[in-house]
C-alpha cells in the first residue's frame, strides 16, 4: 500500500477524468492478456511501434482528455514533455528520465524529459524536443513525433502538453546528461510496463480519497547481468529494464517508482498503444482512507 496527502484538488479532477477515460476506452476494447504462441510472444511487442498502431494510438490520444481543462478566462504559463517511445538492444520501451536533487520542484522524481516553453519555440512539439535535447542530449531529427495530447493544468498552474514520439534504437550510453537538471536516464520495455505485477495504485488522503497509477521496484525479482557498459535487468518474466547509471552496483539495481502526472500519461499511452496487453482499470476509492487499493 502506498498511501500520500494531498495537497490540493488537481489531483482530485485528475482522478474523475481518469476513469471516465479509461472506462470509455474499455467499452470500445476487448483486450486479451497475452500472446499465444513464442512466435507471437516476439512480434506482439515489436508490433507496438509499427506504423498500424501509430496511427491507432494517435487516433485515441488526439481525443483522451487525460488532466484538468485550463479554463478560458486564465492565461498559463506553457509547458510540453516527451513520451520517448523507443527501442533499446532491439526491445520496444519506454525512456525516462530521473530529475536532479538540486531542483527545486519534484527533486529526484521519474519523469519524461521536458519543460517549459521559451520565446524561441515555435510549439509545443519545439518545446518537448528542444527540452529533451537539453536534458538527455537525445538529438531532436531522431525524434518521429505520432501526435500530442490534449493540454492539462498542473499543481503548478502550467499548461502542460504530452508529446507523443518514436525514437527509433537509442543508445543510452551515448546520451549526454545535463547534471544540473537530470541524474539518470532509464528505459523500461512495454512488456514490463504491461505487466500485472508491476503496477498498482496510489491512494492519496485529502478531503477527497483518490488514487492514481502507479508502477512500483518492490515487485521484482531481479536476475541481473552486464550488456557492454550497459545494465539490463530481468524483473519478473523476460520484462527488461536498461540504465546508463556508471555508478550503480548491478546487483543492487532498483527500478525507481514512477507515479504522479509521468504515470498518468503513462497510463493513457499504453491503454492507446498496447490495447491488448495492458489490463490496469480504475478502481473508485474507499471512503476508509486507511484501505488497500489493489490490482
Amino acid at each position: 500500500m502506498i498511501i500520500h496527502r494531498a495537497h490540493s484538488l488537481t489531483y482530485h479532477r485528475c482522478l474523475v477524468l481518469f476513469h471516465k477515460t479509461v472506462c470509455l476506452q474499455s467499452a470500445l476494447l476487448r483486450p486479451s492478456m497475452h500472446c499465444f504462441s513464442t512466435s507471437q510472444h516476439a512480434t506482439c511487442w515489436a508490433d507496438m511501434l509499427s506504423e498500424d498502431n501509430r496511427h491507432r494510438t494517435s487516433t485515441i490520444l488526439k481525443n483522451t482528455q487525460w488532466g484538468l481543462m485550463p479554463s478560458k478566462s486564465e492565461k498559463y504559463n506553457r509547458a510540453a514533455v516527451l513520451v520517448p517511445l523507443c527501442t533499446v538492444n532491439g526491445v520496444p520501451s519506454v525512456l525516462f528520465t530521473q530529475r536532479s536533487l538540486q531542483l527545486k520542484r519534484n527533486r529526484g522524481q521519474i519523469s519524461f524529459p521536458g519543460g517549459k516553453s521559451d520565446g524561441t519555440d515555435r510549439d509545443d512539439i519545439h518545446t518537448a524536443l528542444r527540452e529533451a535535447w537539453e536534458e538527455i542530449g537525445l538529438v531532436p531529427r531522431s525524434v518521429d513525433v505520432w501526435t500530442t495530447m490534449s493540454s492539462a493544468i498542473d499543481r503548478y498552474k502550467m499548461l502542460v502538453t504530452p508529446v507523443v514520439g518514436n525514437c527509433g534504437e537509442v543508445q543510452l550510453n551515448s546520451l549526454k546528461l545535463n547534471e544540473s537538471e537530470v541524474v539518470n536516464v532509464f528505459a523500461l520495455s512495454l512488456e514490463y510496463l504491461c505487466n500485472p505485477a508491476a503496477s498498482g495504485y496510489t491512494l492519496f488522503c485529502s478531503k477527497h480519497s483518490y488514487s492514481l497509477p502507479v508502477w512500483h521496484h518492490h515487485h521484482l525479482n531481479m536476475d541481473t547481468h552486464q550488456v557492454g557498459k550497459c545494465e539490463r535487468i530481468h524483473p519478473l518474466d523476460d520484462s527488461t529494464y536498461f540504465s546508463i547509471d556508471k555508478t550503480q552496483n548491478p546487483c543492487q539495481v532498483q527500478v525507481p517508482r514512477i507515479w504522479g502526472w509521468t504515470a498518468l500519461i503513462l497510463h493513457h499511452v499504453l491503454r492507446a498503444m498496447a490495447q491488448e496487453h495492458y489490463s490496469l482499470r480504475p478502481r473508485q476509492p474507499t471512503k476508509k482512507k486507511t484501505a488497500v487499493l489493489k490490482r
